[in-house]
């Protein structure tokens, strides 16, 4: 196997446990954090509110650091910091250093996964690159019902224990299987024997100030702000839902776990689209298509 499937695998890990963490497993955590601390749902989906905001804006800035730093150890950096913060956001009964906690683990999604994986998958695939930044949605699938598990034979502070380790256990791997391009290696893009055929035309300087003075820039970054946000808060409040219209939690659960695993599905398909056509052209699509579906909640109630 190509040594660059590896190095995705492991982005694609850091975005399973961190992702997963932050986002998937509010669906467990909400409703015992409610009831243990006196929180209110309200103030819960604030405080994720701001961390998600603050991950979103830690983008330009980890693609800036990815730039001059080193891959291999921002990877380990990110699974460290970023399982710390999961770990403790379960010893703390006060919502604003909950939020901090929660802000830091956010912003570790760009760092081990996100916007550094990104970045390595573009060093180590040319014609493959739609495919190996796919991601992983799989984390939706399992880690809302372990920590569900944890929670009801445990409490919440063990499970989010389990998810922090679960989490720091990637930097050892990330420290000793990231490399950060395969010349590195002595390897070529997608495995090949060469160098794949690039455009003749060379390609455009972009700099962090240069894009911010760049006005499509803006607006790219607001619609796909726009579409993850309706994505993310759907996501991360199916079981609770669920259970207020009166099912039980581990059927409930079930349900928001079969919609992630949907959603695994279609990021490699989406991936698929992108090495077909063109990123730009998949971006599209897939905002038409998830405004089509969220345009189903207009239709009235019934099977």
């Amino acid at each position: 196997m190509f040594y660059g499937w590896k190095i995705s695998l492991l982005s694609m890990g850091g975005n399973f446990m961190l992702q997963g963490s932050v986002l998937y497993c509010m669906n467990a955590f909400m409703e015992p954090l409610c009831e243990v601390h006196g929180w209110t749902r309200a103030g819960l989906n604030l405080s994720m509110g701001f961390a998600a905001l603050m991950g979103q804006l830690a983008m330009p800035l980890a693609a800036a650091v990815s730039a001059r730093c080193s891959l291999r150890r921002l990877m380990t950096l990110g699974a460290l910091a970023g399982g710390a913060a999961t770990a403790f956001m379960g010893l703390t009964g006060n919502i604003l250093l909950y939020t901090l906690l929660f802000t830091v683990a956010w912003v570790c999604t760009q760092i081990c996964g996100g916007v550094v994986g990104n970045a390595l998958m573009n060093n180590w695939f040319h014609h493959y690159r739609g495919r190996a930044n796919a991601g992983t949605s799989l984390s939706g699938v399992a880690l809302p019902f372990l920590s569900l598990v944890l929670i009801r034979h445990f409490d919440a502070g063990t499970a989010y224990l389990v998810l922090g380790l679960l989490t720091c256990a990637l930097a050892p791997l990330a420290w000793f299987l990231v490399r950060d391009s395969p010349r590195a290696m002595h390897l070529h893009p997608d495995g090949r024997r060469r160098e794949p055929r690039r455009s003749r035309r060379p390609p455009a300087e972009v700099s962090f100030s240069g894009m911010l003075r760049e006005p499509r820039a803006w607006f790219l970054g607001l619609a796909f702000g726009m579409a993850l946000m309706a994505g993310s808060s759907i996501m991360s409040q199916m079981k609770p839902r669920f259970a207020d219209l009166g099912l039980e939690a581990y059927p409930a659960m079930l349900l928001a776990c079969a919609a992630a695993l949907f959603a695994a599905l279609a990021k490699y398909a989406w991936g698929w689209v992108c090495d077909r056509f063109t990123p730009l052209f998949a971006a599209r699509l897939v905002m038409l298509c998830s405004s089509a579906s969220l345009a189903l909640c207009f239709l009235p109630p019934g099977l």
